[in-house]
């Protein structure tokens, strides 16, 4: 749900930038992205996360992007499995590279996940196709969860620590730093700007300190703005 900014990146002759293997591609994503999955934001070191094809590279019709720069992403071990060779609309499915998905799903206690209110038809319909292409509200209430699958426990973990460095800092008992070396080793970037919602100075460094996050999609107040890709 991070909003992420991917480069732009060309052959020497300006086509797209290709790799001879696609597990190549990983150390140039993570120094760009950050090592995180670029779905559920989950952190992960390098043997966590795969190099994840947007449109699937088992399916024929894709195959001329098997080993393009553009069509990579960063897939934690739950995420690109039930991602898996699903062939989807990306142009009707909000994708953290091109859209800001946290204008749109909301993070409330417990970690849980639903979408905001209020939406358009069409801005409801594209993150209900985005959460049930990879999951991301799979928790033990939910038809296809699987013990296997810790995202919502880790999601939910990384919210009590939110919430607990959230009343040491308002107390005073801790500094802004551990706040970012707490958040950077749990990750679940949405989790820590949806508890810190109002501290203007958390958000500012959450938004600076994850590698990758596009700092366009905020307003002055670091609030979440659209942006459509």
């Amino acid at each position: 749900m991070r909003p992420i900014s991917k480069t732009t990146r060309t052959n020497d002759d300006g086509s797209p930038l290709t790799f001879t293997k696609w597990g190549d591609a990983k150390i140039e994503l993570q120094k760009e992205l950050g090592s995180y999955c670029s779905f559920c934001e989950r952190v992960g070191y390098s043997s966590s996360l795969d190099v994840e094809h947007i449109l699937a590279k088992g399916l024929p019709k894709y195959a001329h992007l098997i080993y393009r720069w553009d069509n990579f992403l960063l897939g934690c071990k739950n995420c690109n499995p039930t991602k898996g060779m699903k062939d989807f609309d990306i142009n009707d499915t909000y994708m953290p590279h091109l859209n800001n998905l946290l204008c749109f799903i909301e993070v409330s206690d417990g970690g849980t996940l639903k979408i905001k209110a209020g939406l358009r038809e069409d801005d409801h319909r594209r993150t209900m196709n985005f959460i049930n292409l990879i999951g991301l509200d799979r928790d033990p209430a939910h038809t296809h969860y699987s013990n296997k699958d810790d995202r919502w426990t880790k999601r939910m973990e990384a919210w009590d620590k939110a919430v607990d460095f959230r009343s040491d800092y308002h107390n005073q008992k801790i500094r802004l730093e551990r706040i970012m070396d707490m958040a950077l080793l749990s990750g679940y970037w949405s989790v820590w700007m949806t508890v810190f919602n109002r501290y203007s100075e958390v958000k500012a460094e959450l938004i600076s300190r994850f590698g990758g996050t596009d700092a366009t999609c905020f307003d002055n107040d670091f609030n979440a703005i659209r942006r459509d890709l």
